[in-house]
């Protein structure tokens, strides 16, 4: 898959199934990112047809004390960007293994935040192979993301309130 350094929203995403497809559209995806962000920087993920995008929302003091909120489901999308927003989220719920699965996540962001002695609210990003329930690093949003009501559920013992 293509994406735009610069990019976001989903703009510049190409998913390539052959090496033909890869080189016809490296060309048409730089100039989009011309176009859209004044930058056509372009890198390769690796596309997984079937996953989840679970994400963790963690905390970190700068000193190397971090703090996992939980975990929540935003595999519900609309042209790569979330629909629907769960936490927790319900594919890492059911088994033993998944409940491992929430631990392993939870503490491989933990992880991050402690290596960068991360100081801030953050977003750890990961998607999970449907197949295997490896999981794989996406990208650290350095703030909480916080959506509507409408488009969220999450239950109360994971609500914030900042007093």
């Amino acid at each position: 898959m293509l994406k735009l350094t610069g990019g976001g929203g989903g703009i510049g995403i190409q998913i390539c199934e052959s090496e033909s497809e890869l080189v016809d559209c490296f060309e048409r995806t730089k100039q989009k990112g011309s176009s859209f962000f004044k930058h056509d920087g372009i890198y390769l993920e690796r596309y997984y047809a079937s996953c989840r995008h679970v994400e963790v929302q963690l905390f970190g003091d700068g000193l190397g004390d971090v703090l996992a909120v939980g975990e929540r489901e935003c595999s519900v999308q609309r042209r790569h960007q979330k629909v629907i927003e769960e936490a927790p989220s319900p594919f890492v719920s059911h088994t033993e293994a998944q409940l491992c699965l929430r631990e392993q996540l939870c503490e491989a962001a933990c992880r991050l935040g402690r290596l960068v002695k991360y100081r801030n609210a953050g977003t750890v990003e990961f998607l999970v192979d449907d197949r295997t329930g490896s999981f794989f690093f996406l990208e650290v949003n350095t703030r909480l993301q916080v959506r509507a009501l409408a488009g969220s559920h999450t239950p109360s013992r994971y609500r914030m309130t900042w007093t």
